[in-house]
């Protein structure tokens, strides 16, 4: 228990979650943590004549600012843990969920990334600070 490892698992919803997945408990209640869980889509496009399979990802929570999903086990009807090969897939594909997430994508820095402060008033109070310090060599 508590050891990371990427899965697939079908949900009480019927959707198919991709996602690195940690079983935990606390206070006698076991859950699942998931961590950049994905849901894979298909698409088929028709090129010169013949129909080709397109596979792409979104993000499970497509408005989620937060990597990291608490599941309810009793919401989980089986888990299976990939292989090397659908480990490296996942990844791939989870990189490409992050970057088509409409919040990543249309997130302003300035306003959601907390207080940062201003080097000119950061450097003005230091600059201060020096100026009134008694050991400034004269």
């Amino acid at each position: 228990m508590n050891e990371l490892f990427y899965a697939t698992v079908k949900m009480t919803t019927g959707e198919e979650v991709l996602a690195e997945v940690m079983l935990c408990e606390e206070n006698d209640t076991q859950f699942f943590i998931f961590y950049n869980p994905i849901v894979m889509e298909e698409n088929f496009e028709h090129d010169q004549g013949k129909f080709k399979y397109v596979p792409s990802a979104k993000k499970w929570l497509q408005f989620a600012t937060d990597d990291m999903v608490v599941v309810q086990k009793s919401s989980v009807i089986t888990i299976s843990e990939m292989d090397r090969y659908g480990a490296e897939k996942y990844l791939k594909y989870a990189m490409i969920a992050r970057m088509r997430s409409p919040v990543k994508r249309e997130m302003k820095t300035n306003n959601h990334t907390g207080y940062l402060g201003s080097i000119d008033k950061l450097r003005k109070d230091l600059e201060d600070m020096y100026n009134r310090s008694h050991d400034i060599p004269d």
